[in-house]
């Protein structure tokens, strides 16, 4: 076991310098640990065998943190999140029923969040909130027509 503890020690130094460079500044800036971080730190640390997939996420956590991929995906979410503001406020001028409407508040809001938390958002989550903005314009439209 203590082989493989050498192993990972040599051929990932500077993974594991940077995964506890980002533990580290999570600690310190007062955010939780991210869980799965750690996992993969103990696990290169205790001298598990490091597998391909393991690599490849090791790397991604990595170039997740680094200072300009924050900085563009900072960017991303002060675009995006107002738009999905404005479409729930736009949700209030409907004349959906309150159940409907209050169903798609819940999943402005959810994606919303998600797009906080994660920064990103799928193609089919941006495509969903523009295909209900679409509807909740349409109907608005319609309203003004039929007063």
């Amino acid at each position: 076991m203590t082989n493989w503890v050498k192993h990972n020690a040599e051929k990932y130094k500077s993974e594991i310098k940077s995964l506890v460079e980002i533990i580290n500044t999570q600690t310190k800036a007062g955010i939780p640990v991210n869980q799965f971080t750690a996992d993969m730190l103990l696990a290169m640390r205790s001298g598990r065998k490091i597998t391909y997939k393991m690599e490849q996420a090791i790397n991604n956590i990595i170039k997740r943190n680094q200072p300009e991929f924050i900085e563009t995906r900072n960017k991303w979410v002060m675009s995006v999140v107002p738009k999905i503001d404005l479409v729930i406020e736009r949700l209030k001028y409907t004349s959906w029923t309150e159940g409907y409407r209050a169903n798609s508040l819940d999943f402005l809001k959810s994606i919303r969040n998600q797009a906080k938390s994660r920064m990103t958002l799928s193609d089919k989550q941006m495509s969903a909130v523009t295909k209900l903005y679409k509807r909740i314009e349409k109907n608005i439209e319609k309203s003004k027509n039929s007063s």
